[in-house]
């Protein structure tokens, strides 16, 4: 590798001189002379140096690759947008001390025992094809046991408080991920959220305050100064912001209206609220529970409380509304009381009426139902929901379906289709005519599978949990009886 096509094709591959480069450009990243052998290019960590307009930015020579040693040239610097260092995602959480660690499979551990022999990783499946398979199989079966055992460990980890919240905080970490991918992916399209009205102000006045106050060094002295600046103004100025706020945020919202209309955004949200995304392999997706029945149209929309109704006509971050809304004190605070209590009137009438209209009626019907069916959900995932609960016996075929498990096939071969009207058909009338002793063989093996499943039940029932799980339910039920009215007691009568 020599001459300007091997640094060329070098720094191509994000790599630079260890020390031989006789050329002289740094503005492109190429030597004129590279005197450079193969083994001498290598590769460093990110010193921030991605900066460049001959490789796009994020490209492998923008990366931050640099020279090891000696006085090579050669090395160019990137002179575009792009940062030195990508912004790394939050850290998953530490693993708690005393987990089991997971063992290393047969093919990793004997990686292991390679070390220092100079193989890279293809070098390495090539020779582990030609390991006797004799050793393969007795490093899997070694493997396999001590993988029994790790699972083992792991499962009783897992009941621990450390173990409990490990599962939790990894939840947690990879909802973050998946959101914070999402975003990268759907939302860089996005429009972004204007700055408030006294972030604009400090964005103006940044450059002005640090002139003319030399003095003031670090972000904090100089927000310090801004913010007095900002308590001092008169209305009148600060209405100037405010103005240019409510300007750019109905700007803002106006583009953000028609961005969630957009495929993207849709996506984002599908990914985001846990319903979206393939799911890998072949398990069906745990079920969420019975859905909802959909609100008609005509359903009144509960009104906003007297802040909320405030904040929603306010400009300002969270904070910002947060202190302007105790700064109106009980006085202008009573304007928004009233109308909060004017809507909530009015939502209160409207429901009223709805509730006596045939789609009230079938909604309310179909909500109560579904609201049982949650919190029936609830109280199995609460008795029934951890690993070590008992699961209840699948109850067993009768000697007709035995029989039909047992013949299925020959009758499909037979019949040469599949259609599942034809071949039940096929199938009743070859039972139906099917000699008694051989019936009773089926009923015989139907027996004994119902005896072992009443032995099951009776067991699972037994169990502490299943008698917590009825008990709870049978209170639930209860509890959604309506109570019987008490009949009026009848005036004694006056005596004459």
């Amino acid at each position: 590798m020599k001459g300007a096509w091997a640094a060329t094709m070098a720094m191509k591959k994000g790599l630079r001189c260890k020390g031989k480069s006789k050329g002289k450009g740094k503005g492109k990243g190429l030597g004129e002379e590279s005197t450079c052998e193969d083994g001498d290019w290598v590769v460093a960590k990110n010193d921030g140096q991605a900066r460049g307009e001959d490789e796009p930015a994020g490209s492998n020579a923008c990366k931050g690759y640099k020279c090891k040693g000696g006085k090579g040239t050669g090395e160019g610097k990137c002179k575009g947008k792009g940062k030195g260092k990508a912004k790394a995602g939050p850290p998953p959480p530490p693993k708690p001390e005393g987990m089991p660690e997971k063992p290393a499979n047969a093919f990793k551990a004997w990686c292991k025992e390679q070390a220092g022999s100079g193989k890279d990783l293809s070098a390495l499946h090539t020779a582990w094809r030609e390991v006797p398979e004799d050793e393969k199989k007795e490093r899997e079966a070694k493997f396999q046991e001590a993988d029994k055992k790790y699972q083992e460990e792991l499962k009783e980890f897992n009941k621990t408080d450390a173990g409990k919240k490990y599962i939790r905080d990894m939840a947690a970490f990879e909802r973050r991920k998946r959101v914070g991918m999402a975003k990268m992916k759907y939302m860089k399209d996005a429009p972004k959220k204007p700055s408030s009205a006294q972030m604009m102000f400090f964005n103006e006045k940044r450059a002005e305050v640090m002139k003319e106050n030399p003095d003031l060094k670090g972000l904090g002295p100089v927000q310090g100064k801004l913010a007095e600046l900002w308590k001092g103004l008169s209305e009148e100025d600060r209405k100037i912001f405010t103005d240019k706020e409510q300007e750019a945020m109905k700007e803002y919202t106006e583009k953000m209206s028609e961005f969630q209309n957009s495929a993207g955004y849709k996506k984002f949200k599908a990914l985001t609220s846990g319903g979206g995304g393939k799911s890998k392999g072949k398990a069906k997706a745990k079920s969420v529970g019975p859905a909802a029945p959909e609100v008609p149209a005509n359903f009144p929309k509960k009104p906003p409380q007297a802040f909320f109704l405030f904040r929603s006509k306010t400009p300002g971050g969270p904070k910002e509304v947060h202190q302007k809304w105790l700064a109106l004190g009980a006085e202008g605070q009573k304007e928004w009381n009233d109308k909060a209590k004017e809507m909530q009137d009015q939502y209160d009438k409207d429901l009223k009426e709805f509730q006596k209209s045939a789609d009230g009626k079938k909604y309310l019907r179909l909500k109560a139902a579904y609201d049982k069916k949650v919190r029936e959900s609830k109280i199995r995932e609460k008795f029934l929901g951890g690993a070590d609960a008992p699961k209840e016996p699948k109850r067993p075929q009768t000697a007709y379906f035995l029989f039909v498990a047992d013949k299925r096939a020959s009758v499909v071969k037979e019949l040469g289709t599949g259609k599942l009207s034809d071949v039940a058909s096929k199938l009743t009338q070859l039972w139906g005519s099917l000699e008694k002793d051989e019936k009773e063989a089926y009923e015989e093996k139907a027996k004994a599978a119902k005896k072992e499943y009443d032995e099951q039940m009776e067991q699972y029932r037994n169990n502490d949990s299943v008698k917590k799980l009825d008990k709870a339910l049978q209170g639930l039920k209860k509890s959604g009886k309506p109570k019987p009215k008490k009949a009026a007691k009848k005036a004694a009568p006056k005596a004459k």
